[in-house]
C-alpha cells in the first residue's frame, strides 16, 4: 500500500514540474499548483519542499533564471529584457537574484 502512495505523489509531482514549466511566462500561484496535484495547498507546499527540497517559489525563481541564463549566453538579448521577460521589475533585482542563483553577473 504505501509503494502506491509514493508512486501517486511521484507522479503528482511529474504533473506539477510539467504544469510549472509550461507557465514560466505566466505568474504561477501555490493555489494553481495545489490544485494541480489535487492536494490542499499548505499540504502540497510541506510535501512538495520535502520531495524536492525546495519551495514552490524557489523551483519557478530558479526555472526562470536558469531559462534567462541559456538565453544571455545563446541568444543576442538586452540584459533589461532578459530581466522583465523573467517577472523581475528592472534590471537591478534581476541582477542580484542572477548574481545569487548563478555566481556571475549576467552581464
Amino acid at each position: 500500500m504505501r509503494s502506491v502512495t509514493v508512486e501517486t505523489h511521484y507522479r503528482r509531482l511529474v504533473r506539477v514540474l510539467e504544469f510549472v514549466a509550461g507557465r514560466l511566462d505566466r505568474p504561477c500561484t501555490v493555489e494553481e499548483v495545489s490544485a494541480e496535484a489535487a492536494f490542499s495547498r499548505f499540504h502540497y507546499q510541506r510535501m512538495f519542499r520535502a520531495m524536492t527540497g525546495e519551495s514552490i517559489a524557489g523551483l519557478v525563481r530558479r526555472l526562470r533564471l536558469e531559462r534567462a541564463a541559456w538565453r544571455l549566453c545563446h541568444e543576442p538579448v538586452d540584459v533589461t529584457d532578459v530581466a522583465l521577460d523573467a517577472g523581475y521589475s528592472s534590471a537591478e533585482p534581476f541582477s542580484r537574484a542572477f548574481r545569487h542563483g548563478c555566481g556571475m553577473s549576467p552581464g
